[in-house]
């Protein structure tokens, strides 16, 4: 560490264009860093959702639920799964252990429920493995309403969805509170008797209708025709287009021998309203890692987009619930309180040294977060609470490296009147061992704190590690880029000012209590181990 402050002095203007290009990278790259509420942690919870329609809750619980159930409590480092069963459907959340990777997770789970489809009946749909939806933080809800129907206002919103899903960082667009029309088909007996078609048969031509088919391509001696079969149902009339069987050259369709009734609103749906207005709710997720900020700006964007749009239908479109509002009132509560607590410390300092040291030591502040910001980034953390309380909790100690090298070069510029090159390498080289042990106790109080166990551990992780990054950098600061500035410095004119009178006051009571504690050696450690014993004591008699 001495060679490196040695060279750090021989190479002055190179370590001051250093800093200014390190500050500089820094502030760039702090830009570009992501913000949101609250940590980003992956909860180890994966989710598991097949729909069996036209059933009851016995016939899904028995065929569907306990066989995903014992399929899913097979994967390794599963905790416990819980299942929730609807007459139509099987939910499944399945929780593993802290230290097990989602990713892995998730396919260890797909590989299960892939082993366990042969047990599920033939007409159940393939069970989707997702990972848990809640670990991708929800930036807004948009409210799409008007005295419309409900058609028109779902229409709108798909619209919106389609929009939104084209922003990048957005994870998922979720539709809430719009209901499904639906329609049912009456056969007539004396048509399908009269054609000899039974029900079993229509329901086996219209499943063979249900094919993909791909291109065609005619070709002939003048040229080539590329036909694309339309078999999507988008309309009534599709459905009773269907085909079933030819009988005298002639096609029977769904429409011969059946009458489609379309239906209202599938009432069993939940239905928001919003002014008194019915409403349908836009749900939008952000992936991991996305400044939550930035991407409320494009989704704002299109919003605005869809209500500036001429049309005569009257839907509106409107953020109800957002988290960049409470990121920003929240931050900037912390912001502050960090700018505050960095004020106290300049004016607790500036009491006791120089306006040399206290400009030296008032640098040391925004340069050791502007570069302990970059590297959290860097490392692929975001701006969050966490993280900028770690910073708060970091101002009063991250000086003290600072404080001692430029105490003691203070020292050596009144005392032994040294130039400032001198009095500062003196000063860096003498004090790294005190400046470095000082840091390191702290750090290492922080050190543990990294294997913090369970969801909880992963989210205090961003605190500990904030610490030690920031002290780290603190101590190269101080030790390195600090000194070669002071050292630049002019030396100024010479003063013999003492501290203020308060710190004179402070120091004089000091001497006093030591001089007296010195004389009386024994009583004073009778005194220490009474006091010891009487917190322990007091500590277990009344911590129940």
């Amino acid at each position: 560490m001495k060679n490196l402050v040695q060279k750090a002095f021989d190479y002055r203007l190179f370590m001051l264009v250093l800093l200014v290009l390190v500050v500089l990278a820094s502030v760039f790259m702090l830009k570009r860093m992501p913000s949101s509420l609250m940590p980003e942690v992956m909860l180890p919870k994966i989710v598991v959702h097949v729909s069996y329609e036209n059933s009851n809750i016995k016939d899904v619980d028995a065929l569907i639920a306990q066989k995903l159930e014992s399929a899913v409590m097979r994967t390794p480092g599963l905790r416990y799964v819980r299942t929730v069963v609807w007459p139509d459907s099987v939910h499944l959340i399945g929780t593993f252990e802290a230290d097990i990777d989602v990713s892995v997770a998730h396919q260890d789970v797909q590989r299960q429920i892939d082993g366990a489809l042969r047990s599920l009946p033939d007409d159940c749909p393939r069970p989707v493995v997702e990972i848990y939806p809640k670990n991708y933080q929800r930036v807004c809800e948009i409210t799409v309403s008007g005295p419309v129907s409900n058609y028109l206002l779902l229409h709108a919103a798909r619209k919106l969805q389609k929009e939104i899903e084209c922003i990048s960082g957005v994870f998922s667009v979720d539709l809430c509170g719009h209901q499904k029309d639906y329609a049912w088909i009456e056969l007539d007996p004396l048509r399908m008797m009269r054609m000899g078609l039974s029900p079993r048969d229509i329901f086996d031509y219209i499943h063979r209708n249900n094919v993909a088919l791909g291109e065609v391509e005619l070709t002939h001696k003048t040229g080539s025709m590329v036909l694309q079969p339309r078999g999507r149902i988008a309309t009534p009339h599709d459905v009773l287009n269907i085909p079933l069987v030819k009988q005298d050259n002639k096609i029977v369709r769904l429409s011969d021998i059946a009458t489609l009734y379309m239906g209202g609103p599938d009432r069993r749906r939940a239905q928001f309203r919003q002014g008194g207005k019915d409403c349908v709710v836009v749900n939008v997720r952000k992936r991991y890692g996305v400044d939550a900020l930035a991407l409320l700006k494009r989704i704002k964007g299109a919003v605005e987009g869809l209500n500036d749009e001429d049309r005569c239908v009257p839907v509106q479109a409107e953020i109800t619930c957002e988290v960049g509002s409470v990121i920003s009132e929240r931050m900037s509560s912390l912001y502050n309180t960090l700018v505050l607590a960095v004020l106290l410390v300049i004016a607790l300092v500036s009491l006791s040294l120089r306006f040399r040291s206290v400009l030296l030591v008032g640098l040391t502040i925004p340069t050791t977060f502007v570069v302990a910001l970059a590297i959290l980034h860097a490392i692929g953390f975001s701006l969050n609470m966490v993280v900028v309380f770690g910073l708060i909790s970091a101002v009063g100690v991250l000086v003290d490296g600072a404080i001692i090298v430029n105490e003691h070069a203070d020292a050596l510029l009144a005392r032994s009147g040294m130039s400032p090159l001198n009095a500062y390498r003196s000063a860096a080289q003498r004090m790294i061992w005190p400046a470095f042990t000082s840091v390191l106790t702290i750090v290492l109080s922080f050190f543990p704190l990294l294997f913090w166990p369970g969801v909880m551990g992963r989210t205090m992780f961003f605190l500990p590690m904030t610490e030690i990054v920031t002290l780290g950098v603190s101590i190269f600061v101080a030790l390195v880029f600090m000194p070669v500035l002071g050292a630049c410095l002019p030396r100024g004119a010479k003063t013999t000012k003492r501290a203020l009178w308060t710190f004179s006051g402070i120091m004089r009571v000091y001497r006093g209590c030591l001089k007296k504690s010195l004389s009386y050696k024994k009583t004073t450690a009778c005194i220490i181990l009474v006091l010891v014993g009487s917190v322990v004591f007091l500590f277990g008699t009344f911590n129940k």
